[in-house]
């Protein structure tokens, strides 16, 4: 055991950075057409409700796709995902958002989703 713990103090929890949204596949944003992450699902109570981002609505029809993070591209979910790791739990950040023809911006602070990563895969 090393000198900087010990097991009784180790959660086994491993945080998982995250904003609380289901996103699209890369292959299903480049099908449609669209850089960046589209939202399908946003979870209640979760930092992308609390920034009012939508997901695609029951009909099929894309709302918010998140096309930057702090000013950096973001490409699909592997490059979202990343940039999150890197920022880590707690931490701000600006997001690009598109919705059709209008662009804004959000500040959002990232959860940890790892106890909440039954809920995204839930009801797609």
């Amino acid at each position: 055991m090393s000198s900087t713990g010990s097991s009784r103090s180790y959660s086994g929890h491993v945080p998982l950075p995250g904003i609380g949204i289901a996103a699209a596949t890369e292959t299903a944003a480049a099908q449609a057409g669209i850089g960046g992450v589209i939202i399908i699902k946003v979870l209640p109570r979760s930092p992308a409700a609390q920034a009012e981002l939508k997901g695609m609505t029951s009909n099929g029809t894309i709302e918010d796709v998140i096309t930057a993070v702090n000013g950096q591209k973001v490409h699909g979910i592997s490059d979202l995902g990343s940039m999150f790791e890197e920022l880590g739990v707690g931490q701000s950040a600006t997001l690009t958002i598109v919705w059709g023809d209008e662009t804004r911006t959000v500040q959002i602070t990232l959860a940890d989703m790892a106890a909440r990563t039954d809920e995204v895969s839930a009801n797609p």
